[in-house]
Order: C-alpha cells, then structure tokens, then sequence
C-alpha cells in the first residue's frame, strides 16, 4: 500500500490514440476522403459486427410524360354588334342599414383608419351633418361622399 503523499504505480493499461493532429484539421473532412493507412481495417466478422447485404446500384428512373387532351376547337359565334355598355357612375360610399345622421361638435379631421396616424382624406367643419355608421372609440362617417373615421368626442350622436 502506498502513503497518501507517494503515487501509486500506474496500472498496464493500453494507451488510447493520440487523437486528432494538425493533419487532420488542416483539411476539411467533408470535402476529401482520409488517407488510406497501411493497416487495413479488421472484417466485421473478426469484430463480432454484423454485416449488411451490399446495396444494389441505384436504377434509373423512368420519366412518365403527362397526357392531356388538347382543347377541342369550339365553334366561335359570328361576331354581332353588340351595344356597348354605358359606363357606370362612380360609386358613393354606400350607408350601411342602421346608419343615422350626426352632427360634428368641432371642426375636424376625417382620417382612412381609426387611428391618428392614418392618412387624412378630408376636413369636417363644425356643425356640418354626417352619416354614422358606427362608433367605438372612433366614429366612421359619411361626408360629402367619403367614408372615413373622425374621433368620437367630434360627434354628436343624439341629432
């Protein structure tokens, strides 16, 4: 038995590889294959490994073509003189079923969103009246025919 302030001698034991050299990260695994080494690798049957049946070549694959029916020629109709239609008139913002009229307390801006970074379509002035559509925090409104948002504090909701 030895003290505790001398060593024990090191049991024979095989020393593991050295590890990895500056070979081996100098060149990307990846990309080449590692040199062959002078000894050859032991057969799997000498390991106790089992082996796998060789894979076979990959065959090639066969490319079927699609089939589609060409479009039957259809009888085109002898062109007729047909009247053109009348251009429709722009369409105003429609109010919706339950809307009523309101008027605006002060001079406001309708804006294209209910939120006060939205872009500015129009001016309202004071005392002028709108179609309400609805109001949350936000009324959305109809004036001059634009649809747009105006605050709901604007908005005078009982006229």
């Amino acid at each position: 038995m030895a003290s505790i302030l001398g060593a024990l001698p090191a049991p024979d034991r095989p020393k593991p590889d050295a590890g990895p050299t500056a070979e081996d990260f100098a060149r990307p695994a990846f990309l080449e294959p590692r040199p062959a080494t002078a000894e050859p690798a032991p057969a799997p049957a000498e390991t106790g490994e089992l082996q796998d049946a060789p894979t076979p070549p990959p065959q090639p694959l066969e490319v079927a073509a699609l089939q589609v029916p060409a479009p039957s020629p259809s009888p085109s109709p002898s062109p007729s003189p047909s009247p053109s239609p009348a251009p429709l008139p722009p369409q105003r913002p429609s109010a919706a079923p339950d809307a009523r009229t309101a008027r605006i307390l002060f001079d406001v801006t309708m804006r294209s969103g209910p939120r006060r970074g939205a872009s500015a379509i129009g001016q309202i002035d004071r005392n002028s009246r709108v179609t309400l559509i609805g109001c949350k925090s936000w009324c959305e409104v109809i004036s001059a025919g634009k649809r747009g948002f105006v605050y709901r504090r604007a908005v005078d909701q009982n006229s």
